[in-house]
């Protein structure tokens, strides 16, 4: 995968595909470090058949199957992820990060063993707008997993998502 430490930083029109990580911050195909003050945007890409294989129990800041973000002020549009696993936390993306948008994307068939089959968002804020959220598997939370964050959703779709705990949504102590 890619680690990016960069103030501002895009990618577009770019696949990431069968990528695995080992290690522990997750991360199967992109992992954005935080301490930057600029912005990152994800345009046009999609993130299919990754994955994030250590598990830290009971909980660690572990997984991200396509992506892991610690990073602020990044948005991601028009992307798809596909079939990404983690068995820790988040099947698709674990995100901390302030400010983090999300536009015109499609979360579909992601798996999380622990929580947040499409996105675990762990503090801070998230903004959906125009995004899907398909047949995405966890524990707790098949299509999002949030602990103590501010929550805004227009004009989404959840469907299809399945989990122990919460289907479509699993919270925290979240504001939504």
């Amino acid at each position: 995968g890619l680690i990016v430490r960069a103030n501002t930083f895009q990618i577009r029109n770019s696949n990431f595909r069968n990528n695995i990580s080992e290690g522990a911050s997750g991360a199967g195909a992109l992992y954005l470090s935080n301490g930057y003050q600029g912005a990152i945007l994800i345009e046009n890409c999609i993130f299919e058949n990754n994955r994030s294989n250590h598990k830290v129990y009971p909980m660690g800041d572990t997984g991200g199957g396509a992506l892991h973000n610690r990073a602020d002020n990044v948005t991601i549009k028009n992307s798809v992820f596909r079939n990404n696993y983690a068995e820790n936390l988040a099947g698709a993306i674990l995100a901390w990060g302030k400010n983090f948008q999300i536009e015109d994307t499609r979360f579909e068939n992601n798996t999380s063993e622990l929580r947040g089959g499409g996105i675990f968002l762990n503090y801070y804020d998230l903004s959906l707008k125009n995004t899907q959220f398909i047949n995405n598997k966890a524990d707790e939370g098949g299509g999002i997993y949030l602990s103590h964050i501010a929550l805004k959703i227009q004009n989404s779709l959840f469907t299809g998502n399945e989990a122990r705990v919460g289907g479509g949504i699993a919270t925290n102590n979240g504001q939504w």
